[in-house]
């Protein structure tokens, strides 16, 4: 714990690990202030696993046994096949359909063009 040199008591302190890393800042009560910011990190933690696990927050109790892991799987399995399902959909809706091929367009033109000419060249060796 590392307090102000020129002001002691009057401001805050800070506790520092052995290589000088910052735990933590703003200290007034010594060690016990360490202490308090781990017990809310524990408590924190397991608060965060205990709303993940539970079927709702009613029963956050400090315990995680309120649910069967069977009923969890299950559900599981089952909201990841409509979701599958939601995306295959979204996905053939998102797809856009095949458009002709600009170079397949150009070569019916060009044949439809030799096709006039050659009726046009009949038609003259006929008018002649």
């Amino acid at each position: 714990m590392l307090e102000h040199e020129e002001h002691g008591d009057m401001a805050p302190n800070v506790i520092v690990d052995g290589i000088g890393n910052l735990i933590l800042s703003d200290v007034y009560n010594g060690f016990d202030d360490l202490r308090d910011h781990f017990d809310s990190m524990i408590e924190n933690s397991l608060a965060t696993v205990e709303k993940s696990q539970e079927q709702n927050y009613n029963m956050i109790d400090g315990v995680i046994n309120n649910v069967e892991k069977d009923d969890v799987l299950e559900e599981l399995k089952q909201a990841q096949t409509e979701v599958k399902a939601e995306k295959e959909e979204r996905k053939k809706a998102d797809t856009p359909e095949k458009r002709p091929s600009v170079l397949a367009k150009l070569r019916e033109a060009k044949e439809q063009v030799m096709q006039n000419d050659k009726q046009k060249e009949k038609n003259k060796d006929v008018e002649r």
